[in-house]
């Protein structure tokens, strides 16, 4: 970390740099810097770990609901960002499940409950949010799973982090923001009994040309475009003919 990362975002003296025994992460040591994640006066995130942290939240995909608490984090405001993203948490299921006269551990119980006969599989109470189709026994254990998941987090983690200052190490809050990410996302049916895919999406041209400022890219996007739709038409070109001259030979017949 050179100065210039090493120095706090709100400007406090911070003792000098000097090299000293460090260990790695496999428990080996070595001669050199032990710089801090964050600033020892106040607590700030260091510029270079919130370098760090965009390049995993990126990686991630964090829940776009979540953009207003990842942007606190980076400012250093951790207690605000979990809150911000327990908020989030329970509106969601709120708006998802109708029950907007209920909170917390109550609201997660009554939202995702329902009433599956293991003995002849068959699904007797639909639950007021289903993140899958509750067809088989996995299905059904993650429906219950999370439904359990979120009484334990809103009766324990989030009434500390709300109702009460803690304390607690940085590291910690951001797990919590990643959790409520993937609460977030197994409430839109990202089932993790279905395998990932890609999910085409339609978009106009117009669109994605506005939105890119550098002539060069907008060439190079259009002559892609141009190849893509030749490419297309060459292809139905020889399907179609391989169906017509099909067509023929049974006629022959």
């Amino acid at each position: 970390m050179n100065r210039a990362k090493y120095q706090c975002p709100n400007g406090c003296k911070l003792p000098p740099r000097r090299k000293t025994i460090c260990e790695d992460n496999n428990g080996n040591y070595y001669w050199g810097y032990h710089d801090f994640p964050f600033c020892p006066v106040c607590g700030s995130l260091m510029p270079q770990t919130i370098v760090s942290l965009k390049g995993f939240f990126d990686f991630y995909q964090i829940h776009p609901k979540l953009k207003h608490s990842v942007e606190l984090i980076y400012k250093s405001e951790l207690g605000a960002a979990v809150r911000e993203a327990n908020i989030v948490l329970e509106t969601t299921l709120q708006e998802k499940s109708g029950l907007t006269h209920l909170w917390g551990k109550d609201l997660a119980a009554q939202a995702l409950k329902f009433k599956y006969d293991t003995k002849e599989k068959v699904l007797q109470e639909a639950p007021l949010i289903a993140i899958n189709k509750l067809g088989t026994p996995s299905r059904v254990n993650e429906q219950e799973g999370l439904m359990y998941m979120l009484m334990g987090y809103f009766q324990g983690t989030r009434n500390i982090y709300q109702h009460k200052l803690v304390g607690t190490s940085a590291n910690m809050i951001i797990i919590s923001v990643l959790q409520i990410s993937y609460f977030l996302k197994l409430l839109d049916g990202q089932s993790i009994t279905v395998n990932g895919h890609w999910i085409p999406t339609s978009m106009s041209v117009n669109s994605i040309l506005s939105h890119t400022p550098k002539k060069l890219d907008r060439m190079r996007i259009r002559r892609s475009i141009l190849k893509s739709i030749k490419k297309r038409n060459r292809l139905y070109t020889m399907k179609r003919k391989s169906k017509t001259k099909q067509e023929k030979l049974t006629e022959d017949k």
